[in-house]
């Protein structure tokens, strides 16, 4: 499910929760909740602002899209970041994800602006907009870090 259980393990040290969907005993889908600065690629992380929480790494098994599965893990990861009395969700979408895109819209998700990278020679160059910078996320290079990761802390579901 495009995750290693190395990766796993290390998401959990940080202190990054994990949201799941189950069909019977099955796990179709997942989504990650960061509370501060997460490993991305190429040597980048992901800072945010500290009031925020960070969703990121959602799947949904091939067998199970388009069913909505991917909003009903939104939704409980939402529930998630206000029982953390978190200010923001933040997140980020690849340009070519056209699905995510569309279920961002049925969301009313509000877009900041954009932040990616440049690779030259072997080197990650981030950048970000103006709207994104204000919202405090942005991407860093390895050993770059301006603030350590602040671990979360769970609230179990009230009933």
């Amino acid at each position: 499910m495009e995750l290693s259980k190395d990766q796993a393990r290390a998401a959990f040290r940080r202190g990054d929760l994990c949201i799941g969907a189950r069909v019977g005993d099955r796990l179709v889908g997942y989504l990650w909740i960061a509370t501060g600065s997460t490993p991305h690629v190429a040597g980048l992380s992901v800072e945010i602002d500290p009031a925020d929480c960070y969703f990121y790494k959602k799947f949904v098994h091939a067998g199970y899209r388009g069913l909505r599965i991917g909003d009903a893990l939104d939704a409980e990861a939402d529930k998630v970041a206000a029982c953390l009395r978190r200010n923001r969700v933040i997140g980020f979408v690849d340009l070519q994800n056209t699905a995510h895109w569309k279920a961002l819209k049925r969301r009313n998700a509000w877009t900041a602006g954009y932040a990616g990278y440049f690779t030259c020679f072997g080197t990650c160059i981030p950048f970000r907009t103006r709207g994104v910078a204000r919202n405090g996320f942005r991407f860093v290079t390895s050993g770059s870090r301006s603030r350590p990761s602040r671990r979360s802390t769970w609230c179990p579901r009230r009933s």
